[in-house]
């Protein structure tokens, strides 16, 4: 017999897979556990280690316990996810595949309700018992409305709340976004009721200390408005004139002082401590005479341009250093009286006639107690200004008469005048005349 004998060396083989890695699309925040050893296996029966790995750990995240892997929804977008199984030789083999999260939008979960409210009223709506996000994700929101005129919307956190402006009818359209910027919406349907002029001068009443007035007979009685001191009424029962000057007000007059809309003779209201005026007051678009004199007032809003009828304004015996440029827009203004103003100056933009040769008055001045003090105005059209001082004035202008350009305004000085006594009694008035010139 003949023996050979020879060295056999045995190759190791690679673990191979037997199933495929699939794509999967997410939602935010889900988890997906993978069995890897069901997806290899090693020809030559020797155990496997496994390794996964991520291209994006912020989108997609990828973690191994005991051959299972877990995959987990971080945030959108797509990242590749691999598995990796080695055999005890180090020989391998790789599986890999795309893993999307995709956003789904919010949704809605019932309508909203149509409302109702008042003039200056307002609702207030919470939104997450009407939108949700499938993911569960934290909704934002944002509203906008069809009028401006008639209602007003702002969100906060997970609320709206409606302002009524106007009376009307109006669109209130919401928005729901989440995390991922997809949205959906959905209209409330609000109406605006009108505000009665027995509501309005209840809310004067409350707010400016009504208990303590003066002349009260008849406020907040049942009785019609006709019987309410100082208060005239037009033949349809609406408040064409009121009268509460010297009489005890204390504080800003309230924005439903804007909402007397049959209000087109007097505003009376001189000589009580009021401190401001709501931009409401440029909704009195009827209003003739406006009385402020003699009050607390520092500041006017720019909404009192919009008095388009207004024909003569009293602001004197205020603290107003300055008047809003939209003063310059009361086209139909013809008195504007500023007299013993507690600033060394004051400066306004006055309104231009409106046919050349139509000329207008403001009354201007000083308290005693100011040695000088300084006046400015500028005109929206070519104009010509005049002062003249009244009769025993103890400062005097010192330039009585300037053309005003469109790039320059009219201004002067006012000192005291030599050969005057400084009485405590007497007022620095003058009166400044113009008219437009072209």
């Amino acid at each position: 017999d003949v023996v050979q004998s020879f060295n056999a060396n045995v190759l190791n083989q690679p673990p191979v897979a037997v199933d495929s890695l699939r794509a999967l699309e997410l939602l935010l925040r889900d988890s997906v556990l993978v069995d890897l050893t069901t997806l290899f296996e090693d020809p030559d029966g020797d155990s496997l280690s496994f390794a996964v790995e991520t291209s994006d750990s912020a989108t997609v995240g990828v973690s191994l316990a005991a051959g299972t892997m877990a995959i987990r929804a971080l945030d959108y977008g797509t990242a590749t996810v691999s598995a990796t199984a080695t055999d005890t030789e180090g020989l391998s083999a790789t599986l890999a595949t795309t893993m999307t999260v995709i956003n789904l939008p919010p949704e809605i979960v019932d309508p909203i309700e149509p409302r109702t409210i008042r003039e200056l009223g307002t609702v207030t709506i919470v939104l997450h018992e009407y939108f949700r996000d499938p993911e569960g994700g934290e909704l934002t929101y944002a509203a906008t409305v069809s009028d401006p005129e008639l209602a007003t919307a702002t969100t906060s956190d997970s609320a709206v709340t409606v302002k009524g402006v106007s009376e009307g009818e109006v669109a209130v359209t919401v928005t729901a976004t989440d995390p991922g910027g997809l949205s959906v919406g959905q209209d409330i349907e609000v109406t605006v009721e009108a505000l009665t002029d027995r509501e309005v001068l209840e809310a004067i009443y409350h707010a400016m200390d009504g208990p303590n007035w003066k002349k009260s007979a008849n406020w907040l009685s049942d009785r019609p408005l006709r019987w309410w001191e100082g208060v005239w009424v037009n033949e349809n029962g609406g408040v064409r004139r009121l009268n509460l000057h010297s009489n005890y007000l204390v504080g800003a007059l309230p924005p439903e002082i804007g909402y007397l809309s049959s209000l087109n003779g007097y505003l009376h209201l001189s000589q009580n401590s009021i401190t401001g005026v709501p931009p409401e007051i440029g909704r009195l678009h009827k209003l003739r005479e406006l009385h402020l004199g003699s009050n607390r007032l520092r500041e006017l809003p720019p909404e009192i341009g919009g008095l388009g009828s207004l024909e003569s304004l009293n602001l004197g015996s205020n603290q107003l250093r300055e008047l809003p440029p939209e003063i310059g827009k009361l086209s139909s203004l013809e008195n504007l009286y500023l007299g013993a103003t507690n600033s060394r100056s004051c400066h306004a933009r006055l309104p231009t006639s409106p046919t050349s040769g139509a000329s207008r008055s403001a009354t201007i001045g000083s308290r005693p107690s100011r040695s000088t003090f300084s006046v400015s105005f500028r005109a929206l059209r070519n104009s010509t200004c005049t002062t003249t001082a009244n009769s025993g004035a103890q400062f005097l202008p010192e330039s009585p008469t300037l053309a005003v350009s469109n790039a320059s305004g009219w201004a002067t000085t006012y000192s005291p005048a030599p050969s005057r006594k400084n009485s405590a009694a007497s007022r620095a008035l003058s009166i400044c005349h113009w008219a437009a010139t072209s």
